[in-house]
């Protein structure tokens, strides 16, 4: 019997009684990966906390991150390629940071979406406009998985606590649905959304997708069955799919958003945005791009759009390698490339 069977049976008898809830245990405790680095010199990680005692765990910058070298790399899989991106920041390269800008920026992470990465965008956001930046943990974190909206509570408590002049919420994919649910509850916020996650469903079958092409699991997970489990997710988290559905509001929401798409990104479709009207809403699509591609922010005119309306200022376009380079495994050229 071929190994790959062998390894397989304990899967598939799990599969046969409970194989839904098993799924849906497995989405909501997902682990994202570790990227190598000096990720331990960059952030520091702390809670915050509502008036109930509810608290939920963010990552800040360590105060001495703009003293060190910051050195990563993380290997990816997009369509059939496999793209290696890597990032290096030298010592004091971005010399003196900007002076305190009484404005606090928070970073939603998507669905298993290695908060290192965002640290990149924290630092960058930092240095360029002074503003203190929070990354909260992503919501496969919690220990009640509520799509993230666990962290709302707390994350208001601290901005009503702090009275920040500007309010900026970035959110990626999943991130946006709490992301747009502390902006209902803040009068100065602004929302940034890449890719932002309408549909969990959706998102999970765009997933299963392109993992069951590649995987033998799809002999033992089929659509109907992560249907199912996501049902349940629903269930245990007590939110139905119209909760979480950011679209809703789009047309009575006064709170400035931009938001970024591609009709390629078959994870959070394009089209759920189709026939959309708000007054405040400003939609950018971006063609051709899929999923990975759009939450990591690489693409030239995609990032340089984003960092425009995150600073209100045009970026020189020199500010793309603050999210480093993203080359084919296989592209020497690229790869030799010296950052």
């Amino acid at each position: 019997m071929p190994l790959w069977i062998k390894l397989s049976l304990p899967l598939a008898l799990l599969c046969l009684s409970g194989c839904a809830s098993y799924v849906a245990d497995e989405i909501t405790s997902l682990k994202a990966p570790s990227i190598p680095g000096n990720l331990d010199e960059l952030t520091q990680s702390k809670s915050i906390c509502d008036e109930q005692g509810h608290c939920v765990g963010v990552f800040t910058l360590a105060p001495s991150t703009t003293a060190t070298s910051t050195s990563l790399k993380y290997v990816v899989k997009v369509n059939e390629n496999h793209k290696v991106w890597r990032y290096v920041r030298k010592k004091n390269e971005y010399g003196t940071q900007k002076s305190p800008a009484n404005e606090v920026a928070i970073i939603f992470p998507g669905y298993g979406q290695p908060s290192e990465i965002l640290a990149i965008m924290a630092e960058w956001l930092y240095l360029e406009s002074g503003a203190d930046v929070l990354i909260i943990e992503s919501a496969e974190k919690s220990e009640h998985f509520q799509f993230g909206l666990d962290s709302v509570s707390p994350i208001i408590s601290m901005i009503n606590r702090e009275q920040p002049k500007n309010v900026k919420l970035i959110g990626f994919s999943m991130g946006a649905v709490a992301a747009h649910a502390v902006a209902q509850h803040v009068e100065n916020a602004e929302l940034h959304l890449v890719a932002p996650m309408t549909n969990f469903e959706q998102s999970a079958l765009g997933v299963w997708n392109v993992l069951a092409r590649d995987s033998y699991y799809r002999f033992f997970v089929s659509q109907e069955t992560l249907k199912e489990a996501v049902g349940l997710v629903h269930q245990r988290a007590q939110l139905s799919p119209q909760d979480i559905d950011i679209t809703r509001a789009a047309t009575n929401s006064a709170t400035p958003a931009h938001i970024y798409i591609s009709s390629s990104d078959t994870v959070t479709p394009a089209q759920n945005w189709q026939g959309i009207k708000s007054k405040a809403w400003r939609l950018h699509e971006y063609p051709g791009l899929n999923h990975m591609e759009m939450v990591t922010l690489l693409q030239n005119d995609l990032f340089l759009t984003f960092a425009a309306h995150l600073l209100g200022k045009e970026p020189d376009a020199s500010d793309i390698a603050t999210f480093g380079l993203m080359c084919d495994a296989d592209d020497e050229a690229c790869m030799s490339q010296e950052l």
